[in-house]
């Protein structure tokens, strides 16, 4: 498939990369945005097509100001610098014009900003490519990106008006023709075609890596509210049930053919990809999935969402997300890094509590709000103590997954088996959860 680029450029370099784009050779569909300066940064962005894979821009200022402006943007960014080489011929170009030109007569933005005299970028080596050395430390949202064009174009209006420079040379494309109405004498150095067909073929790497990283397996996990699974009447469960299924065929449309849906015993899980999990969260941020799903049910549901190197972890990983869920509220996301992320809309994160927590919270696997309310929960108890059947009672969750959550704050010290518990009749004594001895509290800080 071939990628869709597009290149954000100035006016005054457009002609440029119409000229050399068709003689790369690649296997690219290319497209040029060409930027006015001091217009709203905003709008230009915007006209920018949503099906282009990639963006390619005239130096990091663009692609600073574009990532501010679009966070969440998953399309690949890579900023077109000017090098060393190009600087040079640009040099040598104007000394064969005029062979008595002085170069200290000549004023260049971006050797200014670094310190450096022409004569000593012409014969010295200054340790680091121009190209990386231009562009460090240059992060700019797209106000900034505006305020800084209006100054450079002051400042090099003011270096002119000095009479100390025959020639001015600029990294801000954009501004030539204003200046030149001026009457200054201004050049701007233009990628070369081997920069220019670098930053497409780095382009196109990062697209295929981007794509292969958007079929990375994932789960998605939608159980039904059941505290007690065994108590369920069959009926209304399976009335439920169906209607779920129901409502996420609604949900995925045509997309639904690409993914595996699977009865569980708690709801239905799926089996998709990263790109739809993105999708179904916004770029992780809001869960679009759980609000019309809540939209079109009258029970409860927990969704949680999980990212695996393979289906193996991307299911443990939708297993603890949904757990989450479950007890906190909103949706959850567990990466493959296994870390948890959310809630996804439906309610702010908990406020932090003592650091000794937030550690053992980071062990634990589990999110912060999850054991304040198992804490809760135990305060609240008369004796201090707690069984995972009093748990799921109190929070309205499964038994699994109270068991869960208490043997994960068993495991990081922040509770302890204080007894065990045996029903009337047989069956298997029930561990009894107590807070932990400050002292182990305070070994694990």
């Amino acid at each position: 498939m071939r990628h869709k680029i597009a290149f954000i450029t100035t006016e005054y370099v457009k002609p440029h990369l119409e000229r050399i784009l068709p003689q790369l050779g690649m296997d690219a569909t290319f497209s040029i945005y060409a930027y006015h300066p001091f217009e709203e940064i905003d709008g230009f962005f915007r006209q920018i097509p949503r099906e282009v894979d990639g963006v390619i821009t005239s130096g990091n200022r663009f692609g600073s100001a574009f990532r501010h402006m679009f966070p969440r943007d998953r399309r690949v960014v890579v900023p077109m610098g000017i090098n060393d080489a190009e600087v040079h011929r640009l040099f040598w170009r104007l000394k064969q014009e005029q062979p008595d030109l002085d170069f200290q007569r000549i004023y260049a933005d971006f050797l200014d900003e670094l310190h450096l005299s022409i004569p000593s970028f012409l014969t010295e080596d200054h340790g680091i490519p121009l190209s990386v050395s231009m562009d460090a430390g240059r992060e700019q949202t797209p106000e900034e990106f505006l305020r800084g064009e209006y100054r450079q174009f002051q400042k090099l209006l003011e270096v002119w008006e000095t009479g100390q420079f025959e020639r001015i040379i600029t990294r801000y494309s954009g501004l030539l023709p204003m200046l030149r109405q001026r009457g200054v004498q201004i050049f701007y150095p233009f990628p070369s075609i081997d920069s220019i067909r670098s930053a497409c073929a780095q382009a196109q790497r990062e697209i295929e890596m981007r794509q292969l990283q958007d079929y990375q397996a994932a789960e998605i996990h939608v159980n039904l509210w059941m505290p007690n699974p065994a108590y369920t009447v069959e009926s209304l469960y399976e009335q439920r049930l169906l209607q779920l299924q129901q409502s996420l065929m609604d949900y995925f449309g045509s997309k639904a053919e690409d993914m595996l849906f699977r009865r569980s015993h708690f709801g239905v899980d799926i089996l998709t990809d990263r790109k739809t999990v993105a999708q179904c969260t916004r770029e992780y941020t809001v869960c679009e999935l759980s609000a019309f799903l809540n939209a079109r049910l009258d029970f409860r549901i927990f969704v949680g969402y999980g990212i695996g190197q393979g289906i193996y972890q991307a299911r443990l990983n939708a297993i603890t997300a949904t757990r989450e869920s479950e007890v906190s509220g909103g949706s959850y996301l567990v990466n493959e890094q296994d870390v948890l992320i959310g809630p996804l809309g439906g309610g702010e994160a908990a406020p932090p509590s003592p650091s000794v927590f937030s550690y053992m919270s980071s062990h634990a696997g589990i999110s912060q709000a999850t054991i304040n309310r198992v804490l809760e929960v135990l305060g609240a108890m008369p004796n201090g103590r707690l069984t995972s059947q009093e748990l799921a009672e109190r929070l309205e969750i499964t038994r699994r997954s109270a068991n869960y959550f208490l043997k994960a704050m068993t495991q990081t010290g922040i509770l302890q088996v204080v007894d065990m518990h045996r029903a009337a009749g047989r069956g298997r004594p029930e561990q009894v959860y107590g807070r932990a001895a400050a002292e182990n509290t305070d070994r694990i800080h």
